[in-house]
């Protein structure tokens, strides 16, 4: 009679236990899965946008909103270069360059998040 009590006491105790964990373990899946989507989001819309920009106005591609939600992971460098006014025309045959400056920075930022593997 004593072991029947036990196992349903240590029986209602795992199953309290379980109840408790396993939301707390679903609503970890859905966190990370909700921040992935996020970040695949984001890495989409900065290469949607320096896929559309033009080289020769580099004024008008910093001034939209994916511009500004990439700025914050761009180096000082980087920003710098972009801000600066230009004095020296860039020639045609460089006119990629800040645009593949940006594509690496994206890159580079979705390696660092862990969802591309590093070279």
């Amino acid at each position: 009679m004593a072991s029947a009590i036990w196992s349903a006491i240590i029986g209602g105790v795992a199953g309290a236990l379980v109840a408790l964990i396993t939301p707390w373990a679903k609503w970890a899946v859905d966190k990370r899965h909700i921040k992935l989507q996020r970040q695949y989001e984001l890495l989409d819309s900065w290469r949607a946008g320096i896929a559309a920009m033009d080289p020769q106005n580099m004024r008008s591609a910093t001034s939209t909103a994916w511009f500004e939600g990439l700025r914050p992971f761009l180096g000082k460098d980087l920003l710098g270069e972009l801000d600066a006014p230009r004095t020296i025309p860039i020639a045609p045959d460089t006119e990629r360059g800040h645009k593949d400056k940006l594509a690496d920075a994206v890159d580079g930022i979705e390696r660092e998040w862990g969802l591309r593997p590093g070279r």
